[in-house]
């Protein structure tokens, strides 16, 4: 599969996290999303997958105005389409009060459901050799096993290698990992047939997440290669210095700006620009 394109075709969902409202707000913000013609209900906590938008509960958010946080829920989605319908509906949160802190995150789903043992060791090895790179372009803590809700993939993998690699079947990869709580996650896949990117912290920032959307479908697309993808903990390859050429090196993509479509473009972007703020960022701490 081509990751110089965002697939218009393969599903994806996001669960957006969020804060700052009652339940008598919520059942507002629900009506306020339905009237827009995002058909939304608030349902409390479950994990069933609808053909329209809900809100359910988070009980690992924090929240002043309830006994927990909020989720929002979409059902799934594809292409600009999908994408437009997102911003709607982060257009809607902020206009209705909900805010996010450290402890709301972002986790983007795609779909999978034909995917072998061999796709989804591609998806590990290819996250484990990027991690310390996307740990750049994300807030401490969202950085390695810093948030107990998306623990490192890269650091079990280091320790279990051989484990790993001697796995042949997804329900033995499901025993492996043995947790829905790492950045990239296998449960989802029983119960929906998607993949699950949970790193991403918390935000209400359109952009963000459309290209962490983008950025998390060119990995899925990238695990598709019919190649065994290479693993390799060398920290020595994440220390060049010019952040695009870090990212798009590991998708075989830095020599091939032309081909690329403005969203994988962008989302390139968007990271090497992460990587670039916080490195700014702590410089100037250091300095201080």
């Amino acid at each position: 599969m081509s990751v110089t394109a965002f697939d218009r075709e393969r599903l994806f969902g996001v669960e957006i996290e969020f804060s700052n409202l009652s339940e008598r707000d919520i059942m507002m913000l629900a009506r306020k999303l339905t009237d827009a013609g995002l058909v939304t209900a608030y349902e409390g906590y479950n994990h069933q997958r609808r053909s329209t938008w809900k809100i359910v509960y988070d009980a690992s958010v924090r929240n002043t105005k309830h006994r927990c946080g909020w989720e929002l829920v979409s059902p799934p989605l594809k292409g600009i389409q999908g994408l437009e319908l997102i911003e709607k509906a982060v257009k809607i949160l902020k206009e209705n009060g909900a805010t996010v802190d450290e402890t709301c995150g972002l986790h983007v789903h795609h779909d999978v459901r034909r995917w072998t043992v061999n796709e989804w060791k591609n998806a590990y090895r290819l996250y484990a050799r990027m991690e310390l790179t996307i740990d750049e372009a994300m807030p401490n803590s969202r950085r390695g096993s810093s948030n107990y809700y998306c623990q490192s993939n890269r650091k079990v993998l280091a320790r279990r290698l051989e484990q790993f690699e001697a796995v042949t079947t997804i329900e033995g990869l499901m025993n492996f990992w043995n947790s829905r709580y790492f950045k990239v996650n296998i449960m989802s896949w029983q119960r929906h047939g998607t993949i699950e990117f949970r790193q991403h912290s918390g935000t209400l920032n359109a952009k963000k997440i459309v290209n962490w959307i983008v950025f998390t479908q060119m990995i899925v697309n990238r695990a598709e290669s019919p190649r065994k993808l290479k693993v390799t903990f060398d920290d020595q390859r994440y220390k060049r210095t010019n952040p695009w050429r870090l990212v798009a090196v590991e998708f075989a993509l830095h020599n091939k700006g032309e081909e690329m479509d403005y969203l994988v473009k962008g989302a390139i972007e968007w990271i090497a620009g992460r990587i670039t703020h916080f490195r700014e960022r702590e410089s100037r701490r250091e300095a201080a």
